[in-house]
């Protein structure tokens, strides 16, 4: 499938499709459009909006049936090195206000390197309730990761991970670190 056949896919699939430029990267976002409940999935390094086998899209379409949630997806380009999560912030505070959605409630949910992202950045944003990380690479800036782990100020942040990942010996490291 070539790229323009790719985006013509995310608009048929998405309520809406967005690209952004940010610190010289593409950024593309899916939203299926739901209550004020806001889940934020972040992917892997170089994940698309939809996954390999439509995964990606799956899970925020089972989510937003379950719970009415809006879900925004993101891609993860693997030129990423810095806070994307900024400019999902300024996406997701843009959408509130087209919604007009006085409160809101914005849920993170991030696997392997958007696990990274969201225990190193979510702290940053104070509207960030509750996040979820599956299977991040512990040694990848495991200092970063820890630290914002730490500053995290919501109500609850969830490290999942399967006994096949390669960091699963070494959770207990997330043990005891506030």
């Amino acid at each position: 499938m070539n790229n323009k056949d790719e985006k013509l896919n995310y608009q048929s699939l998405f309520d809406y499709y967005i690209e952004s430029e940010f610190l010289d990267t593409t950024l593309e976002y899916g939203i299926i459009k739901g209550n004020s409940k806001i889940v934020l999935f972040k992917p892997g390094l170089t994940g698309t909006l939809l996954g390999k086998n439509n995964y990606h899209y799956n899970v925020a379409k089972l989510i937003h049936n379950k719970y009415g949630c809006t879900v925004i997806c993101s891609n993860n380009p693997d030129n990423n090195t810095k806070n994307t999560l900024e400019d999902a912030y300024q996406l997701i505070n843009e959408y509130v206000s087209f919604m007009n959605f006085e409160n809101y409630e914005i849920y993170y949910l991030g696997d392997s390197n958007g696990g990274v992202l969201g225990g190193r950045y979510v702290y940053l944003y104070p509207n960030i309730k509750k996040a979820l990380l599956i299977n991040p690479p512990l040694f990848i800036s495991y200092h970063k990761l820890k630290d914002g782990m730490i500053k995290f100020n919501g109500e609850k942040m969830v490290f999942v991970y399967g006994s096949l990942d390669p960091s699963y010996k070494f959770v207990t490291m997330l043990e005891n670190t506030g």
